[in-house]
């Protein structure tokens, strides 16, 4: 029985080709020959793939900001200068020391003027004597303190 089973094994490995033919033992030579470089890829895991692609979008989107950074209008003498300008007030040194306090104020007042100018008119169009009675001594009130925190 193990004879016949032997023979019939023998027939099947002619009818193959010589390099599906097994080498030596059960493996082929087209086999072996794979074995040899690694047989095959490997898969890459989907959450590799995301990493890399989420990588280079971060880079397509980087490559996009320096190509507008790297402009001839960025590299002008003036806008270095206004760099430096702008530099030197927020760090309050230079020539334009102690300027930024009054920059940010004047930033926040340009902001606020629209809003400022719509209660003005709101109130001058409500207000009453006694109302302008208050304001005035506000300010007066204001007045005195400005003037004895100089001195």
């Amino acid at each position: 029985m193990n004879t016949n089973l032997n023979d019939r094994k023998n027939t099947e490995l002619r009818s193959l080709s010589w390099y599906n033919r097994p080498l030596w033992g059960s493996q082929s030579f087209f086999e072996w020959f794979q074995s040899l470089f690694g047989g095959g890829k490997n898969e890459i895991p989907e959450t590799t793939q995301a990493i890399y692609r989420d990588r280079f979008n971060s880079l397509k989107n980087i490559s996009v900001m320096i190509r507008a950074i790297d402009n001839e209008k960025f590299t002008s003498r003036e806008f270095v200068n206004f760099l430096m300008i702008n530099r030197q007030l927020e760090q309050n040194t230079g020539s334009y020391e102690s300027l930024k306090d009054s920059m940010d104020l004047l930033r926040v007042a340009l902001e606020t003027k629209e809003s400022f100018l719509k209660i003005e008119a709101t109130e001058t169009r409500y207000r009453s004597y006694a109302q302008q009675e208050f304001y005035e001594f506000v300010f007066d009130l204001l007045q005195k303190k400005l003037h004895t925190r100089r001195i």
